[in-house]
């Protein structure tokens, strides 16, 4: 089963999906040339680049 955490509104310090997400823009942004096609091209890259070990760190 799934496991429900209910998180205040308006504190994304606690929502480790920002965390994720910021890491992600990051990693895109350091391997951009400011198009659309390359974000598109590299966005699974990105996603990938972040190790489960620093999610499972961020995680409550």
């Amino acid at each position: 089963g799934h496991i429900c955490i209910m998180l205040p509104k308006y504190h994304c310090e606690l929502n480790f999906i920002e965390y994720f997400w910021g890491t992600v823009k990051h990693w895109l942004c350091e391997h951009c040339d400011y198009t659309f096609s390359t974000v598109q091209s590299n966005m699974q890259q990105a996603l990938q680049s972040v190790p489960v070990e620093t999610i499972c760190k961020w995680e409550h």
